[in-house]
C-alpha cells in the first residue's frame, strides 16, 4: 500500500510531509522558543543529543540541557581540546561514582552508578558543564552510558 494512501485514511492531509521524530522534536523546541513558551529543560537519547549543532542550538537559546551522546563524541576538557567521551572515565577513582537509582521499572529498582566530570572549564562564569556517565552496578567494567550535561547548578553534590 502507498505511504500517501495510508496517510490519507488516518486523516492526515497531502500537505504534510513526511518528518523523522528528530525533525519534529527540533521543530517542536523551535517553535516553543520563537513562541517564547517557558521552559528550561530539554533531555533527549543519543539520536537527539549526537548533533553538535543542535546542542550548540540550544546553547544560544540559553536552554539547559542534558542529551545522550555517542562514546566517541569529543568535548574539551582542561587536557584536551579534543578529548574524547569515553577516555574520560576510565580509571576514575572508586569514591568518584555515586549509587543512585532511576526509578522502579518492570524488574524493580533501576540502580546504577553515576560520575561525572567537568568540560568546557573556561566557556562561561554563569555556566558549569558535565559529562555525566552511568554505568552498569552488576558489570562495572563495560563502557558507561554518557551524556554531556549543561546547567547552573551540579546534579548532585558530592
Amino acid at each position: 500500500m502507498e505511504h500517501r494512501e495510508r496517510c490519507r485514511r488516518a486523516c492526515i492531509g497531502d500537505n504534510v510531509a513526511f518528518e523523522t521524530k528528530v525533525a519534529m522534536a527540533k521543530a517542536m523546541i523551535r517553535r516553543a522558543i520563537a513562541d517564547r513558551i517557558p521552559f528550561r529543560w530539554v533531555t533527549a537519547d543519543a539520536a537527539y543529543g549526537f548533533s553538535k549543532g543542535w546542542r550548540f542550538e540550544l546553547e544560544q537559546a540559553d536552554v539547559f540541557r542534558v542529551m545522550a551522546t555517542t562514546r566517541h563524541d569529543p568535548v574539551v576538557t582542561r587536557w584536551a581540546i579534543d578529548h574524547p567521551v569515553h577516555d574520560l572515565f576510565n580509571g576514575l577513582p572508586r569514591q568518584k561514582w555515586k549509587r543512585r537509582s532511576c526509578d522502579t521499572g518492570s524488574h524493580g529498582l533501576r540502580i546504577y552508578d553515576w560520575a561525572r566530570i567537568a568540560v568546557r572549564p573556561w566557556h562561561r562564569p554563569d555556566r558549569r558543564h558535565w559529562v555525566i556517565a552511568r554505568r552498569s552496578v552488576a558489570d562495572p567494567g563495560r563502557s558507561p552510558t554518557t551524556s554531556p550535561s549543561a546547567r547552573s547548578t551540579p546534579p548532585w553534590t558530592t
